[in-house]
């Protein structure tokens, strides 16, 4: 299973049961592997963001339109932790700048 750039998107809420759709969904030993965005000020400059508090933002596109969306900076050790509970042989390591990523197994 890949994910890209969306699990900050899950709220931290039903974090726990889509995990548990995945472990079901991953045969013991099959791969997940994700990377999404770090906590940082890294912005694209033709875009915008505005936090909303929480694990909301507004985003603001080139063209005007603001949509309000779910954004989680999960934190390497806490995600690992998480991911571990839930049966995932794994280690989630961030990049000196901009993501988060990991490469596991389904135990």
């Amino acid at each position: 299973v890949f994910f890209g750039f969306w699990l900050s998107h899950v709220p931290s809420a039903v974090l726990s049961p889509f995990l548990r759709t995945v472990e079901r969904a991953l045969k013991p030993g099959g791969r997940l592997f994700f990377v999404d965005s770090q906590r940082g000020d890294f912005s694209n400059p033709e875009t915008g963001t505005a936090g909303l508090g929480d694990e909301r933002q507004k985003r603001m596109l080139k063209d005007g339109r603001e949509f309000e969306i779910v954004k989680i900076y999960y934190d390497p050790p806490e995600l690992t932790a998480t991911l571990q509970a839930h049966g995932f042989e794994v280690q989630v390591q961030s990049t000196p700048t901009f993501f988060i990523y990991a490469d596991g197994r389904r135990g």
